[in-house]
């Protein structure tokens, strides 16, 4: 399948793809990148240490995560963004509502913690 690059149709008829989620292994590299910087590793020995700074680690909106900036939350290891509920309106899409990452986090409590298993 291919995606227009202009107006994220696919090429093969008219609808639009959603591309938030194809941006989600270039955010995992680079966040692993902040990692392992952040934790100093270098070595399999350091591994713990990575973990623990990607547990609860804050993502700025930047080349690295274009997607936006994002939260990965300690407990369950899931990636909070802002989310939008937009419309075609007059042919340009509007943004009628926005749902903040922290209020996702209010709103959505984990299920597991992860971060109480060993590692």
């Amino acid at each position: 399948m291919g995606i227009d690059d202009i107006d994220a149709r696919e090429t093969t008829s008219q609808r639009v793809m959603a591309k938030s989620h194809a941006w989600q292994s270039w955010d995992n590299v680079f966040a692993l990148k902040n990692a392992i910087e952040k934790s100093g590793w270098k070595s399999k020995d350091d591994d713990k240490l990575v973990i623990e700074a990607l547990e609860g680690m804050t993502l700025p909106n930047s080349l690295g995560h274009p997607q936006g900036a994002k939260i990965l939350r300690r407990e369950d290891h899931s990636g909070m963004v802002d989310c939008y509920s937009s419309r075609v309106e007059g042919g340009k899409l509007e943004v009628k509502k926005k749902v903040t990452k922290e209020d996702l986090i209010k709103a959505l409590p984990p299920r597991f913690d992860f971060s109480k298993e060993a590692i």
